[in-house]
C-alpha cells in the first residue's frame, strides 16, 4: 500500500521567525507611545493635572513626559471616581511645579481662584499664576467664584508671553488695568464675564479680542485699541464703557438693558412722553 502523505503550506516567513510571532508581535506592539512628543502634549491637554501625572506609570516612554506637558489645568471637580483630584491638592500642586522640567513652557494654565473643598485659597492660586508667568505662559484662564471675587493683588501681569487671557469673577483695579496696557505687549485676546472694574481705562495696541459678558463699571471706563478686530459687550452694569480709537473693527456686538439706565434718564424719557 502505498503512503500519501498530505502537507498543509504555511505564509511566507522571514528565517528564524516561528509560527505566528508576527501576530503576536503585532499585538504588543505600543502605537500610542510612538507618537512624537508634541502630539502626546496634545493629547495630555485634555486631562486634568493629577491624570497627566499618573501616564508616568504607563510605559518608560511616559515616566518624565508629563514634567513638560505644556498645559497646566488644576480646575477640580469631584465625581467621586478614580480621577477626582488628589485629597493634599495644594501640596500636589506645589510640587508639581518644583518637579516639572525647568526648561518646559507652561503654556496655557486652568484654574479657580480658590476651593474649600481642595484647601487652596486665592493666595495660592496668585503664586501659581505668577509661576505660569514667569514660565512664559500664553493662555491662562481664572474663574473665581459669584459670593467670592478674586482680587489678583499678587499677581503681577507682566508678561511679553502672554497672549489669551480669561476671568471670571475677578476684580480689575488700576494697577491691573495699567499692567495688562503697558506689560503684556503680546496680549491678543482679554475675555472678561461678570468681572468688576474700579478704574477708567485699558489701553492696548497688540489687543485684537475684546469679550465682556455681565461686568460691572463702578467708573466711567474707556477703552482704547487701535488693532481691536472684534468686540462684544453684553449687558454691562451700572456704566456703560466708551471706545476710542476702533479703526481696525471688523465685528462688533453690544447688548444693552436697562438696568444700568440712571434716575435722571428715566425722568428725562418721562417728561418727552
Amino acid at each position: 500500500m502505498r503512503r500519501t502523505t498530505t502537507h498543509r503550506s504555511e505564509p511566507h516567513r522571514r528565517a528564524g521567525e516561528k509560527s505566528g510571532s508576527r501576530r503576536r508581535g503585532a499585538a504588543a506592539v505600543d502605537r500610542l507611545s510612538a507618537l512624537p512628543d508634541a502630539l502626546l502634549h496634545h493629547i495630555m491637554s485634555s486631562l486634568k493635572a493629577w491624570e497627566v501625572v499618573r501616564t508616568c506609570v504607563l510605559a518608560r516612554r511616559w515616566r518624565h513626559l508629563w514634567a513638560s506637558a505644556p498645559c497646566v489645568d488644576l480646575r477640580v471637580r469631584y465625581s467621586g471616581r478614580e480621577d477626582d483630584p488628589p485629597e493634599e491638592f495644594r501640596d500636589f500642586v506645589h510640587r508639581l511645579f518644583l518637579l516639572r522640567d525647568v526648561s518646559a513652557l507652561v503654556d496655557t494654565l486652568r484654574l479657580r481662584s480658590s476651593d474649600e473643598d481642595a484647601g487652596f485659597n486665592e493666595n495660592d492660586s496668585n503664586m501659581w499664576i505668577g509661576t505660569a508667568i514667569n514660565r512664559s505662559a500664553r493662555v491662562i484662564h481664572l474663574a473665581g467664584h459669584r459670593k467670592d471675587i478674586a482680587l489678583l493683588d499678587r499677581v503681577p501681569f507682566v508678561s511679553g508671553h502672554l497672549k489669551i487671557l480669561k476671568l471670571s469673577y475677578a476684580r480689575l483695579d488700576g494697577r491691573i488695568l495699567q499692567q495688562l496696557s503697558s506689560s503684556c505687549t503680546s496680549l491678543e485676546e482679554l475675555d472678561l464675564k461678570d468681572c468688576l472694574f474700579t478704574s477708567h481705562e485699558i489701553m492696548s495696541a497688540s489687543l485684537k479680542t475684546l469679550i465682556m459678558v455681565k461686568c460691572t463699571f463702578n467708573l466711567d471706563f474707556s477703552v482704547t485699541a487701535p488693532n481691536l478686530v472684534l468686540l462684544c459687550l453684553i449687558t454691562p452694569s451700572v456704566r456703560v464703557p466708551s471706545f476710542k480709537n476702533f479703526g481696525s473693527l471688523v465685528t462688533g456686538t453690544i447688548i444693552l438693558d436697562d438696568s444700568f439706565l440712571s434716575d435722571d434718564f428715566e425722568q428725562i424719557s418721562d417728561k418727552d412722553d
